[in-house]
């Protein structure tokens, strides 16, 4: 098949590969193939090969395909079979290139000069040490600049950084400035040190140093200046450039020095001043300028200087004002310098007359629209009156203090508020009144409709929850709580049920329609059931009795009438004013009871019998039921076992009547029981439903109740859920914070405001919970446990969070040990402590730190402590150590030591040890330290050990450490030295500066700019020396070239250009150049000497200069001299046979003339070989 080669158009354009480090340019090769006259179709096998000239040069590259030609045409890729960045190394180090052709292994002639063809090179990656992970994306030059995200750019600077899914994100330069992940559309124009935060996203820093966008503050934008920040969640913020500027919430602007726009829409800008000048409300608009604010004029000669109008819709307030007012209105004349208005100039309306001076404003005026001082004739009821039209309170003020306020937001029943302007109404309640009282620390509270207080102080009406008309007369600290209840006043009362009334002190009616009146005594009085009357007067109470001498004293008469229709119907009791109560037992027999101190109670019934509760008494007195006697019962003898005893005070029966042991057997002693039978003997209740209280100083420590076998001890307001069983509450607790138990077989142990379950009216779908103490903390999952702390959170089945502040371990099995707002969400997750930890994922570990985080796709991932690490998706069991600001992401097991900054992406299995800025995405590759490091995507169980900015780009690459070193095909090495270059596939560089190594198998051993493109080649050290040919060896030197196979070239600028040449030049300063294959040359312009013994007494020698060897010749080099015949020498000579002749291994056409070492060793039998002739 006769080929032709007629090249249609070749392209450059760059190919980009997902997270890889290095975009390799590839050319577009395209052709048509005839054979003889015919379109050629089949396929063929086509190499491309890059050539560094027409004729003769150098091959650069080759890439072989196997192509389909249809109808002659066929196209190529140039680029896709060589190692990665091959292509563009080769495209920047050469200004001409030339294409050459072979389909199935014949050369078509001429070659192609690639520059004829148009191309361009898009800058894929440039500089020194940058990385380019992202599809489409671009790192335009500078060093250490690293790209993660797709359709990204950053233009230069130095260890610039776009973080992983910043999608279409731009750095224009600088240094050390980062867009975090997941900063969609984020742009830094420049500066140092400026971030933008995680999920930022369309936010932008223009330049500057060290401003920061924080973390989801969505389009926000920092113009420049240093050290400013927009705040976490603040979207739409803006800072335009300034010092220390802060706008920490939603379409907020801070500006100047220190300004710190805190609320939503503020404005803020600040002077020089070196101090914090904040918002205090939304939407402000605020400055500070020490030097004047001017509008209108760049002259200010006051805080604010406006040239021309001001128009204010609503009241402008000012200690003065200048001017003539002519533009005013609605002005207050209390700020009117007398005499500054005419009368002519005021109108109706339009200056409210308060502090005119009289005769201003006619009286007449004044009053059809103002209250007068003295008051107002001609007033119309229902007309006029002191109020507002809309929804506004009014309030009344006193010395510029309210002491009034009145409410009617829904028109309906109004509220009024007297007192202190602490004092207040719930929102959105009807009917409430406050006379008056209260302070700023003890205010009075109105929770619902139609509560009343009037006066005294922290007194509440009402519990929030629809108790309405409760009322507190005055007092200090009384709660009426209950609907319709009341407390007149006194102190520390509570009536907490419907229809109870609480007085005095400390008296607590907790039943509905208790009456509860309790004295001085600091203790609580409560009432024990519904609709009792209940009093407390240790000095005793009197009725129409000034001066009590019993518990109740009765003045007069005391009557107690039954009614009922087999009594008489006159009193059954009466209390004289002689002291005497009479008990009319039957008509005309009349029983004296005296109360006087001293006196008897005597009753005689002159021989009959006394019963109660029956007719028919057997004994003297019969009681017919139970009897219950409050002090001590004397008797000669008692009749009976006592087992029909109940209540019965064992200090009042008399010693030796009832033994030890049967009181033993039926109470239990202060001092202790014995033989008590377990299972048999117990404090508690037998009726159903009765819990069983303990109390101390008359308040309940501890509850015990049958039902569902529940313990709650401390605060009396610790409760449990009715369903719920199996619930300890060991104590703790208060009125606003009491522990609680909202599932089955939950625990409390103490603190306040903790909560055992998950809160719900289900009490058994989060059983087993244990809040062991601390506050308002919650074991909301099932088996879940907070130890202490406060405001923990264990949600998850079989979750921890043992102590700390504002934890949440949500993942089933998962456990905090301690720290301040750290997350445990997956399952099996573990933070140990620290602050602002993220564990999402199952079974992963962050031991402590601050700020770090662990994704919820990389299972079993560790983070050692340090902070702002991040282990991101799809690393699972990632492990980082210590350091910060570390990360690994899309990389199975991975791990990096410590260190400042360094990152792993997508190099599964592989290590960074330490250091700062390294990164490597090669799966089971390894950097130890250093500095700037990089290992690509493609270069798997690749090594860089340490140093400064080096990379390595293909598999099996290693740098030992050095500075700005490149690995750039498999297997090859770079021990140390700076700026080498390894492009050979198992090549190696041992250091030096400048070095490149790009045959096969090569070796560079150090020195400066030394090359060994050759396969197998190698170049010891030196300087400027090439090793270009296979199995080319250059020992050192300077400016020595090895391009022949097998060839050698040492010493200064030998060119050894043929095959199996070996060339030493001295030290004169011009080529020493091969002419012939298998050459052995040297220039020792000093001569040159070969010794053929140990002693060096026996050799040649081709002096400086000289054309011929001389032998050693010295006598002293001589031994065993024998006299010759010279003459027959001679004859020996002349018949030697002498001939012309030529060597085999010579042209035809070289021809010598003289004797064979055969004929010549016939003839004197000299020498050392009888094959050769030596000359001495």
């Amino acid at each position: 098949m006769k080929a032709r080669m007629f090249v249609w158009g070749a392209g450059l354009t760059l190919v980009s590969m997902v997270c890889s480090a290095q975009v390799p340019a590839m050319i577009n090769y395209q052709g048509r193939l005839i054979d003889g006259t015919n379109l050629y179709n089949g396929q063929v096998g086509l190499s491309l090969q890059l050539w560094s000239a027409m004729t003769g040069g150098l091959k650069l590259g080759e890439d072989s395909n196997t192509v389909t030609v249809v109808d002659g045409l066929y196209s190529a890729l140039l680029g896709d079979d060589m190692p990665d960045g091959a292509l563009a190394q080769i495209l920047n180090d050469n200004t001409n290139l030339y294409i050459q052709v072979l389909v199935n292994g014949s050369a078509l002639a001429p070659r192609e000069r690639l520059a004829s063809t148009a191309y361009a090179v898009i800058p894929g990656i440039k500089g020194v040490g940058n990385v380019q992970a992202g599809a489409r994306s671009a790192v335009g030059g500078g060093e250490t600049n690293i790209v993660y995200a797709a359709a990204s750019v950053i233009g230069g600077g130095r260890a610039n950084v776009i973080g992983t899914s910043a999608w279409e994100s731009v750095i224009g330069g600088g240094g050390r400035n980062q867009v975090e992940p997941a900063a969609i559309d984020s742009v830094i124009g420049g500066g140092t040190g400026n971030r933008i935060a995680y999920q930022a996203y369309y936010s932008a820093v223009g330049g500057g140093a060290d401003n920061t966008v924080a973390t989801q503050a969505y389009y926000s934008a920092i113009g420049g200046g240093g050290q400013n920040e927009v705040g976490n969640y603040s979207q739409y913020a803006t800072i335009p450039g300034g010092r220390d500027n802060e706008a920490n919430d939603n379409y907020a602007f801070a500006a100047g020095r220190r300004a710190k726009a805190d609320h939503q829409g503020s404005f803020v800008w600040a002077d020089s001043t070196d101090a914090d000048f904040g918002s205090t409300a939304n939407n402000q608009f605020l400055i500070r300028a020490a030097g004047g604010v001017g509008i209108g004029t760049n002259v200010p000669t006051a805080r604010l200087t406006v040239a021309g109008d001001v128009r204010a819709s609503e009241v402008i307030y000012g200690e003065s004002f200048v001017g003539d007012g002519s533009g005013v209105t609605s002005l207050n004349g209390q700020n009117i310098t007398a005499g500054t208005i005419s009368n002519a100039q005021l109108g109706v309306g339009i200056v409210r007359g308060t502090n005119l001076a009289a005769g201003s404003v006619g009286p007449d005026k004044l009053t059809e629209s103002y209250w007068k001082i003295t008051g107002n004739n001609n007033v119309t009821a229902g007309t006029h009156f002191v109020g507002t039209t809309t929804t506004n309170p009014l309030e009344i003020k006193v010395w510029s203090a309210r002491v009034m306020r009145f409410e009617n937001f829904f028109a309906r029943s109004p509220n009024l508020i007297g007192g202190h302007n602490a004092n207040t109404v719930t929102l959105g309640l009807d009917g409430c009144t406050i006379a008056g009282g209260g302070s700023l620390t003890w205010p009075n509270r109105i929770l619902d409709d139609y509560g009343s207080i009037g006066g005294g102080a922290a007194n509440t009406a009402g519990d929030g929850a629809g108790q309405e008309y409760a009322t507190v007369g005055g007092g200090y600290s009384n709660e009426a709580v209950g609907a319709w209840s009341t407390v007149p006043g006194g102190a520390k009362n509570r009536a907490s049920e419907a229809y109870a009334f609480a007085a005095g002190r400390r008296a607590k009616a907790i039943h509905g329609g208790a009456f509860v009146w309790a004295d001085s005594t600091d203790a609580d009085f409560s009432s024990t059931a519904s609709d009792q009357f209940i009093v407390r007067a240790s000095g005793g109470v009197g009725l129409n009795e000034s001066n009590p001498r019993q518990q109740l004293s009765v003045g007069n008469y005391l009557d107690l009438y039954s009614g009922a229709a087999n009594f008489p119907a006159q009193t059954s009791i009466r209390a004289s004013t002689l002291g005497h109560l009479f008990l009319n037992a039957r008509s005309g027999g009349n029983v004296y009871v005296n109360y006087d101190a001293g006196d008897d109670l005597i009753i005689n019934p002159n021989g009959g019998r006394v019963g109660i509760h029956t007719n028919t008494p057997s004994a003297t007195l019969t009681v017919d039921g139970d009897a219950r006697i409050t002090e001590v019962v004397y008797a000669e003898s008692f009749v009976g076992d006592g087992s029909g005893l109940i209540g019965l005070d064992g200090a009042n029966i008399q010693a030796g009547t009832v033994t030890t042991d049967q009181l033993a057997e039926a109470y239990w002693r202060l001092d202790g029981n014995a033989n008590v039978v377990t299972g048999v003997h117990f404090i508690g209740t037998t009726s159903p439903n009765t819990p069983v209280e303990l109390r101390a100083s008359n308040t309940r420590v501890l509850l015990l109740d049958g039902v569902g076998e529940k313990l709650i001890g401390g605060s009396r307001y610790n409760c449990a859920t009715g369903g719920a069983s199996g619930v300890t509450i060991g104590g703790g607790g208060q009125f606003t914070l009491p522990n609680r138990v909202s599932d089955s077989y939950g625990t409390v142990g103490g603190g306040q405001g903790n909560l055992a379950g998950n809160g719900n009216t289900n009490a058994g779908d989060t059983p087993d919970a244990t809040v062991s103490g601390g506050k308002a903390n919650e074991a909301s999952g099932v088996a879940a446990s907070v130890g202490g702390g406060r405001y923990n959170e264990a949600s998850g089945t079989n979750s921890t969070v043992a102590g700390g502040n504002h934890n949440v371990a949500s993942g089933a099995n998962s456990t905090i040990g301690g720290g301040t707002n750290n997350l445990a969400s997956g399952e099996f997750a573990t933070v140990g402590g620290g602050e602002s930890n993220r564990a999402s994922s199952a079974g992963s570990v962050i031991a402590g730190g601050a700020r770090n985080s662990i994704d919820s796709l990389s299972p079993y991932a560790a983070v050692g402590g340090g902070r702002y690490h991040a282990v991101d998706t799809y690393a699972t069991n990632a492990v980082i150590g210590g350091g910060e600001e570390n990360t690994i992401t899309s990389a199975t097991r991975g791990t990096i030591g410590g260190g400042w900054r360094n990152r792993i992406d997508h190099g599964s299995y592989s290590f960074v040890g330490g250091g700062t800025s390294n990164m490597t995405a090669g799966a089971h590759s390894a950097i130890a330290g250093g500095l700037g490091n990089v290992i690509t995507i493609n270069a798997r169980q690749a090594a860089i050990g340490g140093g400064f900015r080096n990379s390595v780009n293909a598999n099996a690459g290693f740098i030992g450490g050095g500075s700005n070193n490149a690995v750039h095909v498999r297997s090859s090495s770079i021990v140390g030295g700076e700026n080498n270059m390894a492009s050979g596939e198992v090549a190696v560089v041992c250091g030096g500066l400048q070095n490149d190594v790009r045959g096969f198998g090569a070796f560079i051993g150090s020195g400066q700019n030394n090359s060994a493109t050759g396969d197998l080649s190698t170049v010891s050290g030196g300087m400027d020396n090439d090793a270009d040919g296979t199995y080319a060896t250059v020992p050192g030197g300077r400016d020595n070239v090895a391009d022949g196979r097998y060839s050698l070239a040492a010493g200064r600028r030998s060119k050894a250009g043929h095959n199996g040449t070996f060339l030493w030049g001295d030290s004169t300063d011009a080529d020493l150049v091969s002419t012939a294959t298998d050459q052995f040359m040297v220039r020792a312009k000093g001569g040159s000497i070969f010794y053929s013994d140990a002693a060096m007494s026996a050799g040649v020698q081709l002096a400086a200069g000289a054309g011929a060897w001389t032998s050693v010749s010295d006598r002293d080099a001589k031994e065993d001299f024998r006299e010759v015949d010279g003459r027959e020498i001679l004859d020996r000579l002349s018949a030697v046979p002498i001939t012309t002749w030529k060597y085999k291994a010579q042209d035809a056409a070289i021809r010598h003339i003289g004797p064979v070492a055969q004929d010549f060793h016939v003839a004197f039998g000299v020498g050392e070989t009888p094959t050769g002739i030596t000359t001495v």
